[in-house]
């Protein structure tokens, strides 16, 4: 990492097309990986395709290259996920605000933020935690040209970030793109949900290779035609 960044590279996605590495990002993850490591982070604009051209390109800094990927895929868990006083408190709430009924989800629930725009189509389901309440979502169930903002993490964090464009603002949306659980931490970040329970599993059952958005960001729900 001593040696000087060339002015660009060519970096490749999981589906095989390459994207091209601007100088200044080139310039900027460099930066930050050498200041922190595996625990790096580094924000950035573009779409999808260059968040995960950077992706690989960073990681292969660790030799993680092939840890760059996500679940095409998942079930709803067998069992509720609401299973203490903080957890059923936020399942309770939820059901109520979004008339929704049980945790697991389907293709054709459609989940809009608070100007109407669709967030997503499809949940694996609604996973509630020591964090609050989220849904479970695959990437094929983002409405990915809202997610342009990122911050790229280093394979000893948890999860990168995508956020609406209006990232500053107090209806934007992030989304958790989840890459490691969270067995090692027994208790949640400070939050307006949070809760200590000392669980030794971790304090949620996040699943790398999916992404969580926090559901009181979705202000309303409805059905999609033709599914």
């Amino acid at each position: 990492m001593a040696e000087e960044a060339p002015a660009a590279k060519r970096a490749r996605t999981e589906d095989g097309d390459d994207v091209a590495c601007s100088k200044e990002d080139e310039a900027g993850w460099r930066a930050a990986v050498e200041a922190k490591g595996r625990a790096f982070d580094y924000s950035f604009t573009g779409d999808k395709s260059y968040f995960d051209s950077l992706w690989r390109q960073t990681w292969s800094e660790f030799s993680e290259q092939s840890k760059c990927s996500r679940l095409s895929s998942a079930e709803a868990r067998a069992n509720s996920t609401a299973d203490s006083t903080n957890r059923k408190r936020d399942k309770a709430a939820l059901e109520e605000r979004l008339g929704l009924q049980g945790e697991p989800g389907n293709a054709k629930t459609v989940l809009y933020n608070e100007q109407g725009e669709v967030l997503a189509t499809g949940y694996v389901q609604i996973l509630y935690g020591d964090h609050g309440d989220y849904f479970e979502l695959l990437d094929k169930h983002i409405n990915w040209s809202l997610f342009t903002e990122h911050k790229l993490k280093g394979p000893g964090r948890h999860y990168h970030e995508h956020r609406t464009k209006d990232r500053e603002a107090e209806g934007s949306v992030q989304l958790y793109d989840q890459f490691n659980t969270v067995a090692d931490e027994p208790n949640p970040p400070p939050g307006p949900k949070s809760q200590d329970n000392n669980r030794k599993e971790g304090y949620a059952d996040y699943r790398p290779g999916v992404f969580y958005m926090p559901a009181d960001k979705v202000k309303k729900i409805g059905q999609a035609a033709g599914l």
